[in-house]
C-alpha cells in the first residue's frame, strides 16, 4: 500500500493515506476521488480511485480491492470546456450578447449573466414565461405572441427585433433575438435555445440616420424647384415629386434608376433636344463644372436648368440637377406693356372709381373721366392736366376738409378716409405719395371707391351678429329652463305612477295620485306642444283650418277651464260678452283662437297675485277685438316689444319663479298674424296689463240647427263597431275606456286586420296605428280600401300637426286621431262618418 501511495503526487499522499485509514476503520467502500500520479516515464496522469473491502484472510489480514481509472483526457476536455465557456462569457460581455434556454413544456427558462444584465434582472427574479412577457414592451406584446405562434407552426427560426423594459429601472431598450426551436419526434415543441443582443445604440443611430434622411427628403419636397441627383455611374439616387411632375416622368423609370431612360423619355418635350443632350454629356465629362441655361418646351413652357457637382469631402459623387419653371414670370414680363395699356383703359372706363394725381404744387398730373365729371358737376369746371386743384375750390370749408388729406400724402404718408357724399353714397379714398427713383415725393394720388353697398352690408352684418348673439343667449337660457320644465312634470308622472302600483293604497289616494299624473301629463304636453308649435311656425308649415266657431261658447269653455285656478289664487275671473241674448259665430281657426286666448289668460292668472283677470270682446264690421286685462305685475315699457319674441320673458327670474318656456306669447302673436290680425298691450309695472288683439270678423252662413241635433242624436244612439289595429295593448285599453258606448275589436298586426275585416262585415270603422317615418302601412291600407272602399280608416298617430295631414291623406286615410288621445277629439272625428 505504501508503494502504491508513493506513486501519487506528494501533495496528495497524506490525503490518500487518510482515506486508506478510514477504509480500515469503516470497512466499507470509499470513493477517494481524482489524484495525479507519476508514470515510470515521469509523466503526470490523472486517475480516479475507488476502494472497497473484500473480507479477511485465514490469518485475519483484511483484504481490499482498489480500482483506478485514467481520467487524464477527460480532465483535459473539461479544462478546455471551461476555457471556452470563459471565452464565450467574455465575448458575450464585450458584444452585449446574452443566451437563453426556454423549456416549452413548463415555460421556465434559464439565461446567461449578460442576458440578465440586459434585461435588468437578478438571481431573485422568477424565470417563468409570465415574467418574461412582463419584460416585453406593451406596444409589441401581441406582435411577439403572434410571431412566436407563426414560427412554431411553420418550424422556422426565431429572428426578431423588439423592445423591452428593463425590470429594475423600467428603461426602454431594443434587442435582437435569434433562437431555434427543438421538437419531439411527434412534432411537439420542447425547447428554444437562442441569443439576444442589445441593439439600442444601433437603433438610435438608425433613427438619427432616418431623421436626417427625412429632413433631406422634406427639404427636397418643400422646394419649388424640381431636383434630380445622379451618381457618377449614371444612376438616379434621388429626386423630388416636383421634378417628376414638371417632366411628367412615370414612376417605373425612377424605379429603374436609369438616368439614360429618363433623358430619352423627356427629349420629345423639348424644342432643342440635341442641345439638351450635348450639355448633359459635357457636364458628365467635367465633374467639377457648374452650369446654368434655359430650356424651351414645345408646349410653350420655359425651364431654367442649374447643375452643380455633388461632393462628399473632396470626392466627386455625382451631380445635382435643379429645374425651375419660369414660364409665368416670362409671360408676365411679356404682357406687362399690355397690362399697362389695359390699366389705363380701365381707369378711364370706371364709373364708381374716381382716380386723380397731383404734383407737390397741387397741379393735376392725371385723372380719369369719373373725376372729370365730378369736378364738372360740383364746381362747373372742365379740368385739364396742369391746372391747379385749389383754383377751383372756393369754399374755405371744403379746402380745410380735404387739403390735409393731400398734404399727408405729399409728406410721404399713405392713408385712407371714408366720406359720405351729398347723394348719400359712401366713398373710401386712398391717398398715396408718388416717389421717384431717388425716393423723393413728387406728387400724390387719390383713389376713391364707392363702398355704399359694403357699408350697408357691414351694418346688416353687425345687426345680424347682434341678433344671432341674442338668439344664442335666449336659446341657451331656454334650454336651461326647458330642461327643468320637462323634468318637473316627468318627476311627478314617474313618482306618482310608481305609487299607483302600490296595491295597499286606498281609492281616495289612488284617485288623487291619478289626478296628479294627469295634471303633470297635461303640463308636459303643453310644454312639448309649445316647442313643436314654435318650430312649425318658424319653418312656415302652419296651415289655417277655418270653420264656424261659436264665440260665446268657446269663451265659456275657457272660463270653466281657468275658474278653479282663479279660485285657488282667490282672484276674480270675469268674462263678459257684448250680446247676451244670442250666440255669436264667426269663421276662423277655432283651435288657434282658443290657444291664443288660453295663453293670454293663463299668463294673466300666473302673474296676478290679487285683484282680477277680465276677458271680453267686441265686434265691428271688420274685426273682432279681444281684451285680456289683469291687475298683476305689469311689464316695463322697454320690454313690451321683446316679450313677443321667442324665449323672452319680462323678467329673467320669471322662469325660475313661475316656470314656462317663454314661447306662449311668440306663438300667440304668430297665430294672430296668420289669422289676419295683430296684438298689442298697455302696461305699467305694478299696475297690471291689458293685452288686445284682433282677428277678422267673417260671418258664417246659419247652419241648420235641426241637422246638427239629428247628427248628435244619431251619434249617441248608433252603436258603432270599430276595429283597432294597434300593437300596444295599453293604447287599445285606453281607447276602449274612452269609448264605452262603442264596440271595439283589436287586431294585433296587418294580417290580423285583414282577416278580421273579411270575417266581420259589420265593422263600421278602422283605427290604424301608423308611423309617418315608415311606409310599411301603405300596402295594408290599399288592401283594406280594395276590399272595403267606403270603409272609413282613421290614422292613430303622434304627428298631429296640420302640415302632416297631407301626408296622412295621401296614404289613403280618411282622418287622423293624434296622441295623446282625448275623448272630445275622438268624438268630434267620429261625427264626420256617422251615416
Amino acid at each position: 500500500m505504501e508503494a502504491w501511495i508513493s506513486l501519487s503526487d506528494p501533495k496528495y499522499q497524506e490525503k490518500i493515506s487518510e482515506h486508506v485509514n478510514n477504509l480500515y476503520q469503516l470497512k466499507e467502500r470509499i470513493d477517494e476521488g481524482e489524484f495525479p500520479v507519476f508514470t515510470k516515464e515521469n509523466k503526470v496522469l490523472t486517475w480516479d480511485f475507488s476502494t472497497a473491502p473484500l473480507g479477511k484472510q485465514p490469518d485475519g489480514t483484511s483484504l481490499f480491492i482498489t480500482m483506478a481509472k485514467d481520467t487524464t483526457e477527460r480532465k483535459k476536455a473539461e479544462r478546455l470546456l471551461k476555457e471556452q465557456e470563459r471565452w464565450l462569457k467574455e465575448s458575450q460581455r464585450v458584444g452585449r450578447i446574452g443566451s437563453y434556454n426556454i423549456n416549452l413544456q413548463n415555460w421556465t427558462w434559464t439565461s446567461s449573466e449578460i442576458f440578465d444584465e440586459i434585461f435588468g434582472i437578478d438571481e431573485t427574479f422568477d424565470k417563468n414565461m409570465n415574467n418574461w412577457l412582463k419584460l416585453i414592451h406593451p406596444d409589441q406584446l401581441e406582435e411577439l405572441r403572434t410571431y412566436f405562434d407563426d414560427i412554431v407552426g411553420n418550424r422556422e427560426s426565431f429572428n426578431k427585433e423588439y423592445k423591452i423594459n428593463r425590470q429594475t429601472t423600467g428603461e426602454e431598450r431594443w434587442i435582437w433575438s435569434h433562437g431555434e426551436v427543438n421538437y419531439s419526434d411527434t412534432g411537439e415543441p420542447l425547447t428554444m435555445i437562442g441569443t439576444i443582443q442589445d441593439i439600442t445604440e444601433r437603433k438610435y443611430s438608425e433613427y438619427q440616420i432616418e431623421k436626417s434622411l427625412a429632413l433631406v427628403k422634406a427639404t427636397l419636397e418643400s422646394t419649388a424647384d424640381g431636383i434630380l441627383v445622379v451618381n457618377n455611374e449614371g444612376k438616379i439616387m434621388e429626386h423630388n415629386q416636383k421634378f417628376a411632375k414638371m417632366w411628367n416622368i412615370p414612376e417605373h423609370i425612377f424605379t429603374s434608376q436609369s438616368d439614360e431612360k429618363a433623358i430619352n423619355y423627356i427629349l420629345n418635350q423639348l424644342k432643342k433636344p440635341d442641345l439638351f443632350v450635348s450639355k448633359v454629356m459635357e457636364l458628365y465629362a467635367n465633374p467639377d463644372a457648374t452650369s446654368f441655361d434655359t430650356l424651351e418646351f414645345i408646349d410653350g413652357r420655359i425651364f431654367e436648368r442649374y447643375s452643380k457637382p455633388l461632393r462628399i469631402n473632396d470626392d466627386s459623387m455625382g451631380r445635382v440637377w435643379s429645374f425651375r419653371d419660369v414660364t409665368e414670370p416670362r409671360i408676365v414680363e411679356q404682357s406687362l406693356k399690355k397690362t399697362q395699356l389695359l390699366l389705363k383703359s380701365t381707369i378711364e372706363s370706371a364709373r364708381d372709381i374716381i382716380i386723380m394725381a397731383i404734383d407737390t404744387s397741387y397741379r393735376y398730373l392725371n385723372f380719369n373721366h369719373a373725376y372729370w365729371l365730378l369736378m364738372k358737376s360740383v364746381y362747373n369746371v372742365e379740368i385739364t392736366p396742369g391746372m391747379n386743384l385749389l383754383d377751383f375750390v372756393h369754399s374755405e370749408e371744403d379746402i380745410q376738409r380735404f387739403k390735409p388729406y393731400y398734404d399727408r400724402a405729399l409728406h410721404g404718408e399713405s392713408h385712407s378716409q371714408i366720406e359720405k357724399f351729398s347723394d348719400g353714397d359712401y366713398y373710401e379714398t386712398f391717398y398715396n405719395p408718388i416717389v421717384n427713383e431717388d425716393d423723393e415725393t413728387i406728387g400724390a394720388t387719390a383713389f376713391s371707391i364707392n363702398i355704399t353697398d359694403k357699408k350697408k352690408a357691414e351694418a346688416e352684418l353687425i345687426q345680424a351678429k347682434e341678433l344671432a348673439e341674442e338668439n344664442n343667449r335666449l336659446k341657451t337660457a331656454f334650454l336651461h329652463n326647458i330642461s327643468h320644465e320637462i323634468r318637473t312634470p316627468m318627476n311627478a308622472i314617474i313618482g306618482f305612477s310608481e305609487l299607483l302600483c302600490d296595491e295597499e293604497i286606498g281609492p281616495d289616494e289612488r284617485g288623487k295620485y291619478a289626478g296628479m299624473v294627469f295634471q303633470a301629463g297635461e303640463q308636459l304636453l303643453s310644454i312639448i306642444t309649445d316647442i313643436i308649435n314654435i318650430a312649425t311656425i318658424e319653418s312656415g308649415q302652419v296651415k289655417i283650418n277655418q270653420h264656424q266657431v261659436n264665440l260665446n261658447q268657446a269663451l265659456k269653455s275657457i272660463l270653466m277651464q281657468f275658474q278653479m285656478t282663479a279660485d285657488q289664487k282667490q282672484i276674480e275671473l270675469r268674462q263678459s260678452t257684448p250680446v247676451q241674448s244670442r250666440d255669436i259665430s264667426l269663421v276662423t281657426d277655432e283651435i288657434k283662437l282658443i290657444q291664443i286666448l288660453t295663453n293670454l289668460i293663463g299668463n294673466a292668472l300666473k302673474f296676478t297675485e290679487s285683484g282680477y283677470v277680465d276677458f271680453n270682446y267686441r265686434i265691428n264690421e271688420m274685426y273682432v277685438e279681444f281684451h285680456i286685462e289683469d291687475t298683476g305685475k305689469g311689464i316695463p315699457e322697454e320690454l313690451q316689444e321683446k316679450i313677443f319674441e321667442r324665449f323672452q320673458q319680462a323678467d329673467s327670474n320669471i322662469s325660475r319663479e313661475f316656470g314656462g318656456a317663454g314661447l306662449g306669447l311668440a306663438i300667440s302673436k304668430a297665430y294672430i298674424e296668420l289669422l289676419g290680425g295683430r296684438i298689442w298691450l298697455k302696461s305699467e309695472p305694478g299696475k297690471g296689463a291689458v293685452f288686445t288683439f284682433t282677428i277678422p270678423y267673417i260671418h258664417p252662413d246659419i247652419l241648420s240647427e235641426k241637422e246638427t241635433t239629428e247628427t248628435s242624436e244619431k251619434l249617441k244612439n248608433d252603436v258603432l263597431t270599430i276595429l283597432v289595429a294597434e300593437n300596444e295593448e295599453y293604447s287599445f285599453l285606453l281607447l276602449k275606456s274612452m269609448l264605452p258606448d262603442y264596440r271595439l275589436i283589436r287586431a294585433s298586426d296587418d294580417k290580423d286586420t285583414l282577416r278580421i275585416l273579411r270575417a266581420n262585415p259589420a265593422i263600421d270603422m278602422v283605427f290604424f296605428d301608423v308611423n309617418l317615418k315608415e311606409d310599411n302601412e301603405d300596402e295594408s291600407i290599399k288592401r283594406i280600401k280594395a276590399f272595403r272602399p267606403k270603409l272609413p280608416v282613421l290614422a292613430l298617430t303622434s304627428y298631429g300637426q296640420n302640415n302632416q295631414w297631407d301626408r296622412i291623406h295621401t296614404k289613403g286615410f280618411d282622418e287622423y286621431i293624434k296622441r295623446p288621445f282625448r275623448k272630445e277629439d275622438i268624438i268630434s272625428r267620429l261625427k264626420k262618418f256617422v251615416k
